[in-house]
């Protein structure tokens, strides 16, 4: 059977993805399924490294893991927007004082969020304007894992409802339909000799990682072809 040149596959034919999305992906430049595949992480998050609540210290960087459990707009004072999680050890409170309306429209209750920031205490432990990335839902295997892929983010992809939590179904759904049809470009007696990942491997590694230690096998892999192909 012919391989499928997934460089000619509108994005578009994917499940779940809409005339808006396509337009939306266009813009950075994800045409065709080969770019979807080929989107890379801007970062993972590995939930071994994530503190809990009730080990953080007071003026201290962390990142932490929790269900939003709560979410209050608070108009007297100083309007703020008050988001709350719980990671079954403690509560953590996210606090925006600026664009209040639009980070309300970004959360909602039960989401799985990773918060990131300065920790202070005020009632609960705190972050003011933490760096944030949405996980999704804890009950979809696909962002309950060791390590999970955080993609870049742009205002044309989130208007059209596409964050990490979206690119990791869609993605998944991709690699399912069309990973048989991911074709090899690098001489095998190459993998073989310097023990590279095949491509195949090193897309489903990139997107959905087993391991840290995979995932430096992946990045091998890449920074190897690229440097193949400079020659």
């Amino acid at each position: 059977m012919a391989s499928i040149n997934l460089d000619k596959i509108p994005v578009q034919k994917m499940k779940g993805i809409s005339a808006k999305r396509a337009e939306a992906l266009a813009t950075v430049g994800i045409n065709s399924i080969q770019d979807l595949l080929e989107f890379a992480p801007r970062r993972h998050l590995d939930r071994s490294m994530f503190l809990a609540i009730n080990k953080l210290e007071e003026n201290s960087e962390a990142t932490v893991v929790g269900d939003i459990i709560e979410k209050k707009k608070v108009m007297r004072g100083k309007r703020r927007l008050i988001v709350s999680i719980h990671d079954g050890k403690g509560i953590l409170d996210g606090v925006w004082f600026n664009q209040v309306e639009i980070f309300d429209k970004i959360f909602e209750k039960r989401q799985t969020v990773a918060f990131s920031g300065k920790v202070t205490r005020f009632k609960n432990w705190q972050m003011v304007h933490p760096d944030f990335d949405i996980i999704g839902d804890n009950r979809d295997k696909l962002h309950t894992g060791q390590i999970i892929p955080v993609y870049p983010g742009t205002e044309a992809l989130r208007k059209a409802g596409l964050n990490s939590y979206s690119f990791r179904r869609i993605i998944s759904d991709a690699l399912n339909e069309h990973e048989r049809n991911i074709s090899e470009i690098l001489p095998s007696a190459l993998i073989k000799k310097y023990k590279l990942l095949r491509r195949t491997l090193a897309f489903r590694q990139m997107h959905f990682p087993e391991s840290s230690e995979m995932l430096k096998q992946v990045f091998r892999r890449f920074k190897y072809e690229e440097l193949f192909f400079l020659e």
